[in-house]
C-alpha cells in the first residue's frame, strides 16, 4: 500500500491560480511550507481506521503504549524508555507503567507504593505457556514466571557388565547309571563304574563370584551447557 502526504499551500489567489503566466504572484508563493506540532512526544498521522484525512498529532502511546518491550543495540536506552534490569520503581513515578504491567514481576515483600519492572539480564524472553505444557513444567505458567538454568549436569544410563570369576571344589557322588556301583569321596574302599556305562554327578560346587557394573546412572559426564548460540543487547520498556 502506497501513502502519500498531501501538503497544501496556504496562500489562495485569483492571479496565482489562474494559467495565465501574465499574471502576478505573491512573492512569498514559492516559500518552504515546514510542518509542525503543539505537543511534545506525539507522531504525525491518522489514527487506525479513520481513513484518509487531515494529519493528526498522535500520542506516542498510540504506537508504543506503555509495557511494550524491545531489543535496544545502544548503550543508554532513549528518553521513554526504561531498561529492563528488574529496578524497583514508585507507582506515583511511573502511572502509565504501574497501570499496564502491575505487580507481576514483584519478588516478594514491596511496599504498597512500589513496583518491578522485568529483569531481562541475561535471559531469553518466553510466551506465557498458556496451558501448552512446553514451558510450564520447567517454568511456570504466569506473567513474570522465571526459571531454567545454564547448565545441567548429565547422569548416564546404559548396558551392565558383569565378570564373574568361580573357583572352588567339588563335592558329592558319581553314581553309575546301572546303580550300586560308585566312586563315594570319603567313603570306604573304591569301586568304579563300568565301561561306557553311563553317570549322573551329583553335588554342591562352592566358590566365589566378582564384578562390576558400568553405566548404572550414578556416573556423569562434564556440566553440559544449556545456552544456544546468543547475542547480547539490552531490553527496553515503554514507560
Amino acid at each position: 500500500m502506497d501513502v502519500m502526504v498531501i501538503a497544501k499551500h496556504k496562500f489562495v489567489s485569483a492571479k496565482a491560480d489562474g494559467g495565465d503566466s501574465t499574471l502576478v504572484k505573491p512573492s512569498d508563493w514559492n516559500d518552504e511550507h515546514d510542518i509542525t506540532t503543539t505537543a511534545d512526544g506525539v507522531v504525525l498521522g491518522v489514527p487506525p481506521g479513520a481513513g484518509p484525512g487531515a494529519v493528526q498529532e498522535l500520542p506516542m502511546a498510540s504506537v508504543f503504549p506503555s509495557g511494550v518491550v524491545l531489543p535496544f543495540a545502544g548503550s543508554v536506552v532513549p528518553t521513554g524508555w526504561l531498561l529492563c534490569d528488574g529496578a524497583l520503581l514508585n507507582r506515583a513515578d511511573q502511572p502509565a507503567l504501574f497501570t499496564a504491567i502491575g505487580t507481576a514481576f514483584n519478588i516478594g515483600g514491596e511496599a504498597s507504593t512500589q513496583f518491578r519492572i522485568p529483569d531481562c539480564r541475561g535471559r531469553v524472553v518466553a510466551g506465557i505457556d498458556a496451558g501448552t505444557n512446553r514451558l510450564q513444567t520447567y517454568v511456570g505458567n504466569a506473567m513474570g514466571a522465571a526459571g531454567g538454568q545454564q547448565q545441567e549436569q548429565a547422569s548416564i544410563f546404559g548396558t551392565v557388565d558383569v565378570g564373574v570369576g568361580v573357583s572352588g571344589n567339588l563335592g558329592g557322588a558319581v553314581t553309575g547309571a546301572s546303580g550300586g556301583i560308585s566312586y563315594q569321596p570319603g567313603g570306604s574302599g573304591v569301586q568304579f563304574v563300568q565301561i561306557n556305562d553311563g553317570v549322573q554327578v551329583s553335588g554342591n560346587l562352592n566358590g566365589s563370584g566378582s564384578g562390576s557394573i558400568r553405566n548404572n546412572g550414578g556416573n556423569v559426564t562434564s556440566a553440559v551447557s544449556n545456552v544456544q548460540p546468543t547475542i547480547q543487547m539490552s531490553q527496553m520498556i515503554k514507560t
